[in-house]
């Protein structure tokens, strides 16, 4: 009787144990559910307390601005799976002087495209997508959300939220207006492309109708970060 006794009471005790340990592993299976249950909740608040912003109404530039800006997207930007372009036009760089050091360095240039580039960027335009880039999707960006993801002391941060909302980007890029000679058979235009808080640059491209084809004929980096 003693032996079965103890076999009884040594049965219970790993009986009990076994217990201990399920009912610690069903509370850490709850906390766990718990714990990812309220992370959800949490970035799906955040995504409802982010604003929703609208690009505005597109101006009305001719299909072949939107040609070239493809043709530098998809010749200078060949890495990335999701291109990001501010949808106001803004003068990059435009310094007067620098360009006239362009023209004299460059006498095969047609002046008159510098002449119809100052022309056109005396305004903003924005932009409509009609990018046709084969490698990349193409989105544009209002202004104002990109004020709204970098409103923050700390860049980083904002840079954080950029890709956040636009994965597998190169960063933001930006044109400027495109300036054409007179016979439209050569063009130029700025473009600045920044991806970190102390990473981007910005360059002036020139292009040339050759065969009925337009192909980039320079491009140089006018400052960098």
């Amino acid at each position: 009787m003693g032996y079965s006794i103890r076999n009884q009471s040594e049965g219970s005790d790993i009986l009990i144990e076994n217990n201990r340990g399920a009912m610690k592993t069903l509370r850490y299976l709850l906390f766990s559910v718990y714990m990812l249950a309220l992370l959800t909740n949490c970035s799906k608040d955040d995504n409802r307390n982010a604003p929703e912003f609208q690009l505005n109404a597109s101006d009305n530039l001719d299909d072949l601005d939107y040609q070239l800006y493809s043709l530098i997207l998809e010749e200078l930007f060949t890495h990335a799976a999701n291109l990001v372009v501010s949808q106001p036009t803004q003068l990059v760089f435009g310094d007067r002087a620098y360009f006239q050091s362009l023209i004299n360095e460059f006498p095969e240039m047609d002046t008159t495209s510098f002449t119809d580039y100052f022309l056109k960027n005396d305004t903003v335009y924005f932009l409509e997508n009609k990018f046709n880039v084969a490698s990349a999707k193409v989105s544009l960006v209002s202004a104002e959300e990109i004020h709204y993801i970098f409103n923050n002391p700390d860049i980083n941060k904002g840079w954080k939220e950029f890709y956040r909302r636009f994965p597998n980007s190169s960063g933001e890029i930006s044109f400027s207006r495109i300036g054409y000679s007179s016979d439209k058979t050569h063009a130029m235009v700025e473009m600045a492309s920044m991806y970190s808080s102390l990473g981007g640059e910005g360059r002036w491209i020139s292009l040339k109708l050759v065969n009925n084809e337009w192909t980039i004929v320079k491009s140089i980096i006018t400052w960098m970060s």
